[in-house]
């Protein structure tokens, strides 16, 4: 027999952007996002049952990335970026005994082979 872990979180990212336009269609942009999470980790037994909380998980991060938007309109925005500059700072509290493991990370995940691409609506 062995126990799995599931690990359940709410999760948030607001943004910001700050659009550099190269022309009235072209335009560059920088992303400012604060990724959330809170959740928690439960014990999952070997048949599937689901147990009791054992911890509570927190992250929160701060990320830069880059990208570029075109605008076919004035409205729609069809967009290329890539991860950028990224901080997190992810934390396990046990229940039973309230200790406390934190981990932070800190990296540049600036993969030109991994694009994100996105259609916007700009209000």
């Amino acid at each position: 027999m062995s126990a799995k872990n599931l690990n359940q979180a709410f999760k948030v990212a607001p943004f910001g952007r700050y659009y550099i336009g190269l022309s009235d269609q072209f335009k560059f942009f920088g992303q400012l996002s604060v990724p959330m999470a809170f959740g928690n980790n439960k014990v999952v037994d070997a048949e599937g049952n689901v147990g009791d909380k054992y911890a509570t998980t927190t992250s929160i991060g701060v990320n830069i990335a880059p990208g570029f938007a075109f605008f076919p309109t004035k409205r729609i925005g069809i967009e290329v970026s890539v991860n950028g500059l990224g901080y997190e700072n992810y934390q396990v509290k046990n229940e039973a005994t309230g200790a406390k493991a934190t981990a932070n990370s800190f990296g540049l995940e600036a993969d030109t082979f991994a694009p994100k691409l996105g259609v916007q609506f700009h209000f």
